[in-house]
């Protein structure tokens, strides 16, 4: 089959040319270009922008495997860049997802400092006796161990954990609202 002249220099392909062209090699470029591409929709995309180029560009075709040639070249191009702009896409993707990520660890470690900063601030604040039976509370002594190790009563160690507790809650209440903002 010969398809003669596909156009001239100043109109392009002419209508019923361009028409034969289609009919006689849509399905195969669609196959051919989902090798490339794995995907029926992204390959049927590539074959009709070839054919739009085509359509678009001056000049002639004169010989049928001319144009065989120019076509499947053509798709096998479009599916190659169509491929490197997925890649470009994915990487970008990736990046976006990536500073997102690290905005958001950045954002919690800000949160976290503060947090910790104001609790040794406030703990700090607490009287010596008072700070040292709290602080060994938080590492899981018990009281009666607590007593034995400073040498006074477990009533007293009572008694200080106590006095830091309602000291933390009312110094750290405003702590609890930046906790869960970060959140």
């Amino acid at each position: 089959m010969k398809v003669g002249n596909l156009g001239n220099e100043k109109r392009g392909i002419k209508g019923d040319d361009f028409e034969q062209l289609f009919n006689a090699y849509y399905v195969s470029l669609c196959l051919y270009a989902r090798k490339y591409l794995g995907d029926e929709q992204q390959a049927e995309d590539a074959v009709q922008e070839v054919f739009y180029q085509l359509l678009q560009k001056k000049g002639s075709h004169s010989h049928y495997k001319d144009v065989r040639s120019y076509l499947y070249q053509s798709v096998r191009n479009q599916c190659l860049n169509d491929i490197r702009h997925q890649k470009v896409i994915k990487k970008h993707q990736a990046g976006v997802i990536q500073f997102n990520s690290d905005d958001k660890h950045f954002f919690n470690d800000i949160v976290n400092a503060e947090v910790y900063r104001q609790l040794a601030d406030a703990l700090n604040q607490l009287p010596k006796q008072c700070r040292t039976v709290y602080k060994l509370s938080l590492e899981g002594l018990k009281s009666m161990e607590i007593a034995e190790d400073l040498g006074i009563s477990v009533e007293t160690v009572k008694t200080h954990r106590k006095r830091a507790k309602r000291f933390l809650k009312e110094r750290l209440k405003n702590l609890f609202s930046l906790l869960l903002f970060g959140l």
